[in-house]
């Protein structure tokens, strides 16, 4: 018998994903920090860094989803600045706690 037969066949076995690609994020930690220092601060803790990068990746992905669909609206497959630009317009910042 193996392993994937307990699981109920080898579809069902989960994907082995490596802890480092658990954890990683899109946005390194250190340029984070370093918009938060220039915004003033003279200390940054790495929990702050890490809120700030989830913040900024979830609303860059909006950002990038709308001008995907500005672009197809076009009829192109390539996303242009004008396309960031007009999404950016659009997408607004989602609050904490929505």
């Amino acid at each position: 018998m193996r392993i994937w037969d307990l699981f109920g066949g080898i579809d069902r076995v989960a994907p082995r994903v490596s802890r480092r690609e658990q954890n990683m994020a899109v946005l390194p930690v250190a340029p984070v920090a370093r918009l938060i220092r220039m915004a003033g601060a003279k200390r940054v803790s790495e929990d702050a860094s890490i809120e700030l990068a989830a913040i900024l990746e979830s609303y860059g992905i909006e950002i990038a989803k709308e001008a995907v669909d500005w672009a197809n609206h076009a009829k192109r497959k390539t996303v242009r600045a004008e396309d960031i630009k007009e999404a950016a317009k659009r997408v607004r910042p989602v609050k904490q706690g929505e």
